[in-house]
């Protein structure tokens, strides 16, 4: 695991709470990285003696992190987790499941948490050493005590299994690794993530034709706060339609570039994504291997979209020219 956290970012407490209510409390996975930034946001949602735990970090960092869940955050304050909601099976997600449910029974916990994540028949993060419960689109998990309700909304792209969490009566959503709090993400399908960036951006700016006369409903409630999977929180109606948009004009840039590049070669000349690159990302230029891979997986991506649209032709499975 990469454990250098860029330097450059904003500083994170390994705890936090998030929301003015205090119904919200962020634990750092204490796996920092150029991948994880200050490290995988994991969050106890609620303020009543049951709370729903938002994903578990990573499994090589699982015991420490489990560790300061309960010592710094359960046992102080008396609460326990009613359930598990994950947003997606990245390891740096659903890795500290085991460890915490571990830790939980070692405890003498008497009703262990009821995991929950999307299952897609043969997908490619499937749950891992642990029993789940499938999470259906619009599905509704209710924190009675508190007045909370928090909706399960698909968010495909990221992962084909990726969901994200909205807490209706805070008008805020746990976007997992669709939206980061700084930088972009990486996603294994440009055309549903695009789609996924739609959808969430009607969450936040709807449109009018979707303005009830008596306010707006659920399903299309307005987000103002932000919780990403990494980074910093996003606050304000104005600045997380901005992120939003930023993620969707980023993406349309880059495959602007990407058939700017291919347009400038000699008709004949083939290229890979891995000498794209250095073409593209101009600015700055990339030189750590792991980010390298991740931007080289991103302009794959790019390039198999442009393919179905019949905008470039793959010679090879890694050589590529403008159509």
């Amino acid at each position: 695991m990469d454990n250098k956290c860029p330097s450059d970012l904003q500083s994170l407490a390994q705890i936090e709470t998030c929301s003015p209510s205090k119904s919200v409390v962020r634990i750092l996975g204490l796996n920092p990285g150029s991948h994880t930034l200050q490290g995988t946001n994991t969050f106890l949602v609620g303020k009543g003696s049951q709370r729903v735990l938002i994903d578990t970090g990573e499994d090589i960092t699982a015991s420490n992190w489990a560790r300061l869940l309960v010592d710094e955050v359960i046992v102080p304050n008396n609460v326990s987790i009613s359930h598990i909601l994950l947003t997606h099976g990245h390891g740096d997600h659903q890795g500290g499941v085991v460890t915490l449910l571990a830790l939980l029974k070692q405890m003498g916990v008497a009703k262990l948490p009821i995991v929950h994540k999307r299952i897609v028949v043969n997908g490619a993060f499937p749950a891992r050493d642990f029993v789940c419960h499938h999470l259906e689109d619009g599905q509704i998990f209710k924190l009675e005590a508190d007045n909370l309700t928090l909706q399960v909304l698909y968010s495909p792209g990221h992962t084909d299994d990726h969901v994200c969490f909205v807490l209706k009566e805070e008008l805020s959503l746990f976007s997992g690794d669709t939206i980061l709090g700084c930088g972009t993400s990486v996603f294994d399908n440009l055309h549903s993530y695009m789609n996924s960036l739609r959808a969430l951006r009607n969450k936040i700016a709807p449109p009018a034709s979707l303005q009830c006369s008596d306010g707006l409903s659920f399903d299309n409630m307005p987000i103002s706060v932000i919780y990403p999977g990494h980074g910093p929180t996003i606050i304000g109606a104005t600045e997380t339609l901005k992120k939003v948009d930023e993620y969707l004009s980023h993406r349309q840039l880059r495959e602007e570039q990407v058939l700017h590049v291919l347009a400038k070669q000699e008709k004949s000349k083939l290229i890979s994504t891995w000498e794209l690159v250095d073409l593209v990302y101009t600015t700055p230029r990339l030189t750590a291997f792991f980010v390298r891979i991740s931007a080289q997986f991103n302009l794959h991506h790019h390039l198999e979209k442009l393919l179905e649209e019949q905008k470039v032709i793959k010679v090879w499975p890694d050589l590529w020219r403008l159509a």
